[in-house]
């Protein structure tokens, strides 16, 4: 069983380059690395290994479609970089199966990957050919594990454009097409939203995330990548957890891998608070006098880059470390609707004492979210019930 993965979830999954986190002492559930970074720093990716009760290697093949992305020099050093004409991968399966899904499987048990990520591309929506593209590729993954006798879980990785969240019947299509004919193969998702800042995102939008992810949940284990502090709501909802960067990378652009962005520059000015759910900068954190008691702070505010990224990542295990304690979606979400009300109280009477420009209208459309998300019956609970209910009349009987 997938679930046996994890002692317990739902978790958060840190994305890194470096081994930095490896210094901490701490023991991870799971880390997840770019393989284009692993061959940038493969002494790292041990460190890494190491420290991670499961060690994730993302392939990155979407890379493949975007120009500047496929020509960094490490991501050249993968064994499917050269060798993956476009045109060919639609119509040559021979093609497709030795020059990519082959490679990027054999690829990521080489780097000692302890789950196997299908290959993929991003799709903007279910009509993009690359859509389907993705399904085929999925399909033959799970041929290559069977003939090999490859024993390892495999995940596929959905990642589409965020217009597709605001049309329920696509979203069900997407899950059909990904759940359908797969119940034995695909042990879990990841899920990526191109172009998603759910700070800022209308509600509807999110909503229709929420329930891509609460649905595929019913089925397997799903994970959301390249997310902020809605991970945590979508955690309370049903998802396993989820992963970003630390305090950077939780949102991904396709346009930034088409054409580096230009004058790009780390918020080095800004931390991010947990109590907020959101990032304020230093010097509104000095007005309102935030203290934080986290092993990198310890009573005071992190300053620099590297306590500010340790801050982060202390205060966002700690939450979710508090999220899986609880047994019941129910009781996880009550706690982050609680967390959530704090947050809008918070924020409101720091704007009221001290002028702050602090942000609430997330804040209260994620609330919204999780009230709504109540309504939505549990498919587990739901087949327990009938099996009971069996049960019953056979007695009966």
């Amino acid at each position: 069983m997938t679930k046996s993965l994890f002692s317990q979830t739902p978790i958060f999954i840190p994305k890194v380059r470096d081994q930095k986190i490896a210094e901490l002492g701490l023991k991870y559930p799971a880390v997840i690395m770019d393989s284009h970074n692993i061959e940038w720093r493969p002494k790292a990716a041990k460190k890494i290994f190491d420290v991670s009760k499961l060690f994730i290697v993302n392939p990155v093949t979407h890379f493949l479609m975007c120009r500047d992305a496929r020509n960094g020099t490490n991501f050249k050093k993968l064994p499917y970089s050269k060798k993956v004409e476009a045109e060919k991968l639609y119509s040559d399966a021979s093609f497709r199966m030795d020059k990519l899904v082959i490679p990027c499987i054999n690829d990521q048990l080489k780097k000692g990957a302890n789950i196997i990520i299908a290959p993929f591309l991003f799709a903007e929506d279910t009509d993009d050919t690359k859509f389907g593209l993705n399904i085929t590729m999925l399909s033959e993954s799970i041929r290559y594990l069977r003939t090999q006798k490859i024993n390892k879980p495999l995940f596929a990785m959905i990642h589409v454009g965020n217009s597709v969240l605001s049309r329920h019947v696509v979203i069900n299509y997407i899950i059909d097409m990904y759940t359908e004919g797969f119940e034995k193969d695909v042990q879990g998702y990841f899920i990526v939203i191109n172009d998603l800042d759910c700070r800022k995102t209308a509600e509807e939008t999110l909503l229709g995330l929420a329930k891509l992810v609460f649905d595929l949940s019913q089925k397997k284990m799903v994970f959301i990548k390249r997310i902020g502090a809605f991970g945590e709501v979508l955690s309370a909802i049903g998802a396993s957890g989820f992963s970003s960067g630390l305090g950077e990378g939780e949102t991904l652009s396709i346009k930034n891998l088409q054409e580096s962005p230009k004058g790009f520059s780390k918020r080095s000015d800004w931390t991010y608070i947990p109590e907020l759910f959101d990032y304020v900068n230093d010097d509104e954190i000095k007005k309102i006098r935030y203290k934080c008691r986290c092993s990198a702070c310890d009573g005071a505010v992190a300053s620099d880059f590297a306590s500010k990224r340790n801050h982060f990542l202390f205060r966002r295990l700690d939450r979710m470390s508090k999220l899986s304690t609880f047994s019941s979606r129910t009781k996880r979400t009550d706690f982050m609707i609680n967390l959530l009300d704090n947050a809008i109280k918070l924020a409101g009477g720091y704007n009221k004492r001290y002028g702050s420009p602090l942000r609430m209208s997330h804040l209260v459309n994620w609330r919204n979210i999780l009230e709504f998300t109540k309504t939505w019956g549990d498919k587990r609970d739901d087949d327990m019930l009938n099996e009971l209910l069996s049960d019953l009349e056979s007695t009966i009987k």
